[in-house]
């Protein structure tokens, strides 16, 4: 071997060594035939399914140390929205710029609707991928939600990609509500959309049947949300607050006295049972559901309304547990009487204690009532007042129970 081939072998060596010993470069010495190490694929992680269509602003507020990029990912929307409205957000001088949701006010004047996983995050070491969809409004009317991948390194946002529009017209949603879990989910299962809602619910009946009880929310195993039966905005009374008062009818398409409305408990929501029968919504959700179900193509929504749903996810938004609401009883245990309030519903009285789950009238039982498929509401047999006829087609904004 000549001098100057030897020369070259042992300045190349040195120079692989330097590198080796330089931070942040890493040079693999491998032996020889030995196979390279497999690249790991991102997991799953399935200990946030319970999480899946649950808003960023409730992951904030209740299970921020679950998933603590929520946080983040909000003051990114506030501080800079273009990160994902791309191209649909444009500055102050052009007319075609994102329409803000009419209660922004109330959401740090968020351009969005609410932002949602849609499938479980992806985690890699301390790389970690957020599936999110979210819904906007276009200067032209039109709503859209946006499916996209969160990209986290550490606790910092690095990039978003884009995955998906629908325009809401695209949708197929269905309602669900379970009484006793106190929520409602919105899922449009075909396309990967679902979200979750806290809810509050009726009070109970224990005066109708003697040792037994029924909640004031009926059942609708095949109810529907119609939307010539919607008020985009009620004011007859005042605690409506002449916001959305989305109605539940028959899957005939018949008015019943039951809707779903703005929340009665202020500032706090109370997610119990506590109405004389209608539901009750937070204002932003109450705002996003109505968007949904108001503007969806086709006249209507279907929906079901039971005890339990055997569907996840569940809502971190806390219970009340302690405390619900029945109707007043005047009389006696064999002839109960009740008395109406200035707003000609029945007085209920506050009970601490939780729901006497050992009264409850199971879901079979042919006295609870239900919500027919063809007559509208089925009123079991009450005291006072007569049962409401439910025949005819009635005023919209009719009384209801609140």
């Amino acid at each position: 071997m000549s001098m100057l081939r030897l020369i070259s072998i042992l300045i190349a060596l040195q120079s692989s060594l330097s590198m080796a010993q330089t931070p942040g470069i890493g040079v693999l010495l491998a032996p020889p035939m030995e196979p390279a190490a497999a690249i790991s694929a991102p997991k799953q992680d399935d200990s946030l399914s319970d999480l899946i269509g649950v808003d960023f602003r409730d992951i904030a507020d209740f299970a921020k140390q679950r998933l603590p990029e929520a946080a983040q990912t909000l003051w990114v929307l506030r501080t800079y929205p273009h990160v994902f409205l791309g191209k649909d957000w444009k500055d102050d001088t052009n007319p075609q710029r994102v329409s803000t949701p009419v209660f922004a006010t109330i959401v740090n004047s968020s351009p969005i609707y609410g932002m949602q996983l849609y499938q479980v995050p992806e985690v890699d070491g301390t790389k970690k991928v957020l599936p999110v969809f979210f819904m906007f409004g276009r200067a032209d009317g039109s709503f859209v939600f946006r499916k996209l991948r969160l990209n986290f390194e550490g606790p910092k946002l690095k990039h978003v990609d884009f995955v998906q529009d629908y325009n809401l017209s695209q949708t197929n949603f269905v309602a669900k509500i379970g009484l006793l879990q106190r929520k409602l989910i919105l899922e449009d299962a075909a396309l990967g959309l679902k979200m979750v809602y806290p809810l509050g619910v009726g009070g109970l009946d224990d005066i109708t049947i003697k040792d037994q009880a029924m909640l004031l929310t009926p059942v609708a195993p095949y109810g529907s949300l119609e939307k010539k039966w919607m008020l985009d905005g009620r004011s007859d009374k005042e605690y409506y607050l002449s916001l959305p008062f989305v109605r539940v009818s028959t899957s005939k398409g018949n008015y019943t006295p039951i809707g779903i409305h703005i929340q009665q408990n202020w500032p706090k929501f109370i997610r119990g049972f506590d109405s004389h029968g209608c539901m009750r919504l937070r204002e932003k959700d109450l705002q996003e559901f109505h968007s949904i179900v108001r503007y969806r193509s086709g006249s209507s929504t279907p929906l079901s309304i039971l005890y339990m749903i055997d569907e996840y996810p569940e809502h971190p938004y806390p219970l009340s547990n302690k405390r619900y609401k029945k109707i007043a009883n005047y009389g006696t245990a064999d002839k109960p009487a009740v008395q109406l309030d200035k707003d000609n519903l029945v007085e209920m009285v506050s009970v601490k204690g939780a729901l006497p789950m050992d009264k409850l009238l199971p879901q079979s039982d042919p006295r609870v009532q239900v919500i027919s498929a063809l007559t509208g509401v089925e009123k079991r047999p009450a005291p006072t007042p007569p049962p409401l006829n439910m025949t005819h087609t009635p005023d919209p904004k009719e009384g209801q129970p609140d």
